[in-house]
């Protein structure tokens, strides 16, 4: 028999993928912005969908923490460092290290160390 995977465990994991698309979207907005103003804020499309998808990220982690433990669930979220690491390569074409992989890599078995006795 297939175990499933409890769905708090894939609202930490949405919640991850909207962090990082935040940080895309606001480093677009950033781009794009000509001269900083709340006026800009407000009318820019990628900043108000960087809200809209926090309002939703919010949601999903409120989902997670009925479940799982604040440690856990807090601990998780600091591979949001390599994602944000991968997303900033790929669609903006920063230089990445191997200095930059290795700390990735050091969160990431950090993490999994950690909580692997709360994994699913």
């Amino acid at each position: 028999m297939k175990s499933r995977i409890p769905a708090s465990w894939l609202f930490l994991g949405l919640s991850l993928l909207l962090q990082t698309v935040v940080a895309i979207l606001g480093k677009t907005a950033a781009l794009l912005m000509g001269r900083p103003s709340l006026g800009a804020f407000l009318t820019s499309p990628w900043y108000l969908g960087c809200l809209a998808l926090l309002v939703l990220q919010a949601f999903c982690w409120q989902l997670v923490l009925r479940e799982v433990r604040l440690f856990v669930a807090y601990l998780v979220t600091s591979l949001n460092y390599f994602l944000v690491l991968v997303a900033s390569r790929i669609f903006f074409f920063e230089r990445v290290t191997i200095a930059n992989v290795a700390g990735a890599a050091v969160i990431v078995a950090g993490v999994y160390l950690v909580v692997r006795e709360d994994l699913p």
